[in-house]
């Protein structure tokens, strides 16, 4: 029941990400997630995974990000109340890679997460692609639930992880059909549409983040990912000769020209012919000046540079379209410092210094030790997908939000899992161990890593 409600709770914040966030158990308020969380800590040794993960990485900085961070807004708690633990919800939300690890250490459990997670990418790219399209009808036509600002919140029509599972989708294609053409054209196909349609300016930073992993993981992988380039470059020039009417998200015509002042965007220039991107280009400038700003508040003194702001009241004086008030400053790792500090966020660091490590370990002693690429595959699109979201959280607050911060944080346990099966086999096997470089070149097939490693 456990590991269907984790399924659960993990396909519908990635498909319908912030109208689940609101889902609540009725009566007490709690959101959906940090129930199950609540649930799988309590159906988890947690004391033996932490044994376990010990003997992969430095529990250090992950047990003291979680003691400082929560325990901070706690202390803040009785000031504003629920809004403490609100603010904190990624400390909070972190606590699943325990969840996670807890849950990777049940082998059948793991083979039907894996099993699922194509059929689940299906139905998360369908949905964010085709209707994308039909938004506004389908907000229209949308039940609603209210949030936690009393704002009505439409449960299908929203698409807020559109482009993060699309992308996703296009590197599981490359990096488990490795050499099919179809699958380089169907990635291609669906990097083309996160950059037509739906137009986000750190679409271009996730991509480029993209290339960097497979460059530095399986360069093989690049050249199918950017198959796509030169036939998009083309329909763009060939869209805007022919005078073809194609609409996106922040125009109503797409053309290379307004492509190329995007990306200009991102630095802050435009020359004011397209509102939109004026707009998205007065937004770096009003971003760079809440960072400049909190940057001056938190080094104000000594204990706040070194403590934080702390929890329960918003770090930025903005409210949204619809009045509501923005409380984080787009960007994750400025949230994590200004409310934590240099202390909390030294040790926020330093966890993803060490789970980056780990995880690049386990990628290449699948590789060298297992006879099959499978379990390599899976570490590099679970990273893929780790990827995505901490390139966005540059320029949003993508690990404040539970739709993202619950799988992202769940994917990592996964990982420490195999590269804790990873390590016990390279000790056990001895001089059996698989040791040729020329294993990592074999497709993927075969069982689990328990079966793989044999046990």
């Amino acid at each position: 029941m456990l590991n269907f409600a984790l399924a659960l709770v993990l396909a519908g914040n990635l498909i319908l990400g912030f109208s689940f966030m609101q889902i609540r158990l009725p009566g007490l308020g709690i959101p959906l997630g940090e129930t199950v969380l609540i649930l799988g800590l309590l159906g988890s040794n947690v004391v033996s995974s932490l044994l376990e993960m010990r003997s992969v990485i430095r529990l250090f900085p992950l047990v003291a990000w979680w003691c400082y961070a929560i325990g901070w807004a706690v202390f803040f708690t009785p000031e504003y109340g629920l809004w403490a633990l609100r603010d904190a919800s990624q400390a909070i939300d972190s606590l699943y890679l325990i969840v996670g690890y807890s849950f990777a250490s049940q082998q059948q459990a793991l083979e039907r997460l894996f099993r699922w997670l194509p059929a689940a990418l299906v139905v998360a790219v369908a949905y964010a692609s085709v209707g994308y399209i039909f938004r506004t009808e389908i907000i229209a036509g949308s039940p609603q639930i209210v949030s936690e600002h009393g704002e009505a919140v439409p449960i299908f029509g929203l698409f807020n992880t559109g482009d993060v599972v699309i992308f996703w989708a296009a590197a599981y294609l490359i990096i488990r059909f490795p050499g099919a053409p179809w699958a380089a054209l169907l990635a291609g196909a669906l990097a083309s549409y996160i950059i037509v349609v739906f137009q986000n300016r750190t679409a271009y930073m996730q991509l480029a983040a993209l290339l960097l992993l497979m460059w530095f993981l399986r360069r093989s992988a690049i050249r199918p990912l950017l198959s796509f380039a030169p036939l998009l470059v083309a329909a763009l020039a060939a869209i805007e000769v022919l005078e073809l009417h194609v609409p996106g998200r922040l125009t109503s015509q797409v053309s290379l020209s307004f492509f190329v002042d995007h990306i200009a965007a991102m630095v802050g220039i435009s020359d004011g012919s397209n509102d939109a991107i004026s707009a998205a280009a007065s937004g770096v400038d009003q971003r760079m000046q809440w960072w400049t700003d909190l940057i001056d508040r938190v080094t104000a003194d000594s204990t706040t540079f070194l403590t934080g702001l702390g929890f329960g009241f918003p770090l930025i004086s903005f409210g949204n379209v619809a009045g509501i008030q923005v409380r984080e400053p787009h960007n994750s790792m400025m949230s994590v410092f200004s409310r934590c500090g240099l202390i909390g966020f030294a040790v926020w660091f330093w966890m993803h210094a060490e789970l980056f490590y780990v995880a690049l370990k386990a990628f290449f002693r699948a590789g060298a030790y297992l006879p099959s690429r499978l379990w390599q595959d899976r570490i590099f699109v679970m990273l893929a997908f780790i990827v995505l979201v901490l390139m966005g959280s540059l320029g949003e607050d993508n690990l404040e939000k539970p739709y993202f911060a619950i799988p992202y944080y769940f994917l990592w346990g996964v990982i420490l899992r195999g590269a804790f099966a990873l390590g016990s086999f390279r000790k056990n096997c001895g001089s059996n161990c698989i040791t040729s470089s020329s294993n990592v070149g074999v497709s993927p097939s075969g069982g689990s890593l328990s079966s793989a490693t044999g046990g």
